[in-house]
């Protein structure tokens, strides 16, 4: 039976996120994966039923196997057991595959950006030093699928992302203020300190060279 375009798109989505060594994932964070990819592609968002029934078909069709060990208190979280393991693509017909392959470059475009806009320069490892009590919500919901953890102790760690700089990765810092700073690369730290300084002197009405 033929898989249609959004179908192979979720499924390459699960694929990735069970392929992820570095997170695991919960239902409503595979469903929140899913409709971001959806979306980037004028789609409807799915339910959490649709996203357990494509784990169930490729359980069942595709014989994936995830880790039924992991979990998060009562929630179960979800990655393969083997994480060199990927769907495999020769189960699929020629017309599926070349929809899947379709799909895939779409979410690769998207790989190494926060957001949609995609700039023309290259990504860059981004630094970020994060307060304690913020980090513990950002280790279980990443900034990006690149994040590693550099460095953690009592009052803060920090982090890494590869990704290209764009205003969404911005207002991504500025939303968390002081519990989050950019330590490199330099370029991006001086903007975002520009933007601070910008909103400084909208909220207080003092400017440089009033000081």
């Amino acid at each position: 039976m033929p898989v249609d375009k959004q179908v192979l798109l979720r499924y390459q989505v699960l694929n990735k996120c069970f392929r992820n060594r570095y997170r695991e994932y919960t239902i409503d964070d595979l469903v929140d994966e899913c409709n971001k990819a959806l979306r980037r592609m004028d789609k409807p968002d799915v339910s959490k039923r649709t996203i357990q029934n494509d784990i169930n078909i490729l359980e069942a069709d595709y014989g994936i196997m995830l880790d039924e060990k992991l979990k998060q208190g009562k929630k179960r979280l979800y990655r393969y057991v083997n994480t060199n393991y990927s769907i495999p693509l020769f189960r699929i017909n020629d017309e599926e595959r070349h929809k899947l392959q379709d799909a895939i470059r779409v979410l690769e475009y998207f790989d190494d950006v926060i957001g949609v806009t995609v700039p023309e320069n290259d990504s860059e490892d981004v630094v970020i030093r994060i307060s304690k009590p913020r980090f513990e919500f950002i280790r279980t919901k990443p900034l990006h699928l690149s994040q590693r953890i550099v460095e953690e102790n009592d009052n803060f760690a920090v982090v890494t992302i590869n990704v290209k700089l764009n205003k969404e990765l911005e207002a991504l810092v500025l939303s968390y203020g002081s519990d989050m700073e950019v330590l490199s690369p330099d370029s991006f730290r001086a903007r975002i300190a520009d933007k601070i300084k910008i909103l400084n002197q909208q909220y207080t009405g003092i400017k440089d060279n009033d000081q």
